[in-house]
């Protein structure tokens, strides 16, 4: 196992860890099918490449993975601090005063 191999399952580890994490939040139930799609997708990426750098067979994909991974983590802290998001919901959510005048008050 070379270097780069073990730093891209470290890598892998903590991204799979990150996209277990945000799954355990996530609900069928409660949550968009494509949100929670896109999580397993991320967490499965990690796993492949892990897998492929525990056996020595890293690739430039294995490591951008877990990179993405991560980067998706981070860009999209901000909104899920205080857990799923209200875009990630399935159910309809209430209009705010913003969305009333722009659809029905015909502001700009």
């Amino acid at each position: 196992m070379t270097t780069l191999d073990a730093a891209v399952v470290l890598l892998s580890v903590s991204a799979t860890g990150a996209m277990l994490c945000r799954l355990d939040a996530l609900k069928f139930s409660e949550h968009r099918v494509e949100v929670i799609a896109l999580h397993m997708l991320l967490a499965w990426v990690s796993i492949v490449s892990g897998v492929h750098a525990w056996e020595g067979a890293t690739d430039t994909q294995d490591v951008l993975g877990p990179l993405v991974t991560l980067c998706w983590v981070v860009v999209s802290l901000p909104t899920w601090s205080d857990g799923p998001p209200r875009n990630a919901s399935s159910r309809p959510m209430p209009l705010d005063d913003d969305d009333l005048d722009r659809y029905i008050g015909g502001g700009a």
